[in-house]
């Protein structure tokens, strides 16, 4: 199921071990098709990209998922928007997914509600394009809201969201607000003013870096993190420099490097003037390198501090894996009962990207 399967098509029966294929718009059929599986027949629902009708209402209108995962994990997705009008012009989705639609804000409410009453302590709002949730007279600020008020949820985490979506009043209520995590991902994608507009992007460099640093002032122990790609058609060695020094300068620490890859439909798979794998494959190396200094250097200012970690997980040697509301990987000895909840931990060391620690007074 998903944007591979919608792009492949029904061809993707033909792999070993396959024996149903759904689109985006008939993966929510899936209940339908179980017993004619179990009955050792294969299924191919997949609608092609021009066989999709995206005006209407059967795929314009937010589709409700009414599965709510039962797993042991301590942190569970919220899915509150669909779709995307941006058309970045390396990106298939789009076309594969549609335009934005929001989901019904009391829903969003409904089962936020529901996943605390399983347990979990936080939640992270998702879409394909967040910032751009609108419910009537609610935008994605008003839902935050509502959430806060209306649950007893510990976190509240927000995922990517476009650097011209993040609002003065959202970042107001993160650095208002001790329940919404530290953490923020804003994609940058590139840190040259000429590949971005030729990725059609909305903002320049140098918006980005005002923003960040706007961010960065409001909340100095917040997690900004950022997508970047190398080896967009037309990426020269001076722009790569560009992009990499801009980078060692914003105050942004968490990293997610892609390699370009072109896809069939979008503008930018027209462009002729292609990179040579073997340099991406070398930049984005560099770049995955700077991240993880960066990183380092953050934590390196962690040692003698307590910070608060929700717990996922327990190894066999005791020891408990989590995180803290600014998304740093921290790992302390403790028990089982550590699982899922938040614990308070003195930081001792740090051991590549991740906090070692103790458990401290709560």
């Amino acid at each position: 199921m998903g944007c591979y399967v919608q792009e492949a098509g029904d061809r993707i029966l033909e792999f070993e071990g396959v024996n149903m294929v759904l689109g985006n718009v008939t993966k929510y059929n899936i209940l339908d098709y179980i017993s004619q599986i179990e009955n050792g027949q294969s299924i191919a629902d997949v609608k092609t990209i021009n066989e999709i009708d995206w005006s209407s209402s059967s795929y314009s209108t937010f589709f409700e998922d009414s599965i709510i995962s039962d797993s042991r994990r301590t942190r569970a997705n919220l899915k509150v928007q669909e779709g995307c009008d941006y058309y970045c012009s390396y990106c298939i989705i789009p076309y594969l997914r549609g335009p934005s639609r929001s989901r019904d804000y009391k829903s969003c409410i409904q089962e936020a509600l529901d996943l605390q009453a399983r347990g979990y302590k936080e939640i992270v709002l998702t879409g394909i394009n967040i910032g751009t949730y609108n419910y009537k007279d609610k935008n994605l600020v008003d839902l935050i809201q509502g959430l806060l008020e209306t649950t007893d949820l510990r976190r509240i985490r927000i995922s990517s969201i476009e650097p011209d979506l993040v609002s003065e009043a959202l970042i107001d209520l993160i650095g208002d607000e001790k329940r919404l995590c530290r953490h923020l991902h804003i994609p940058l994608q590139h840190g040259a003013n000429k590949i971005l507009k030729r990725m059609n992007r909305r903002y320049t460099v140098e918006d980005y870096s005002e923003l960040v640093r706007k961010v960065k002032a409001r909340m100095p122990d917040i997690c900004l993190g950022t997508d970047i790609m190398t080896g967009f058609p037309g990426e020269t060695v001076q722009d790569y420099r560009e992009m990499y020094n801009n980078l060692k300068k914003l105050p942004v620490w968490h990293y997610h490097v892609f390699r370009y890859s072109a896809k069939k439909g979008t503008r930018a798979y027209e462009l002729s003037d292609k990179v040579n794998s073997k340099k991406i494959k070398e930049r984005a190396q560099k770049l995955r390198q700077l991240g993880h200094k960066k990183k380092v250097q953050v934590l390196e200012n962690y040692p003698g501090k307590k910070v608060e970690v929700l717990g996922e997980q327990l190894d066999n040697k005791n020891y408990v894996t989590g995180y803290t509301d600014n998304f740093i990987r921290v790992k302390f000895k403790g028990k089982e009962q550590d699982v899922n909840n938040i614990r308070a931990v003195s930081v001792k060391s740090v051991n590549n990207e991740t906090l070692l620690g103790e458990l401290g007074d709560e």
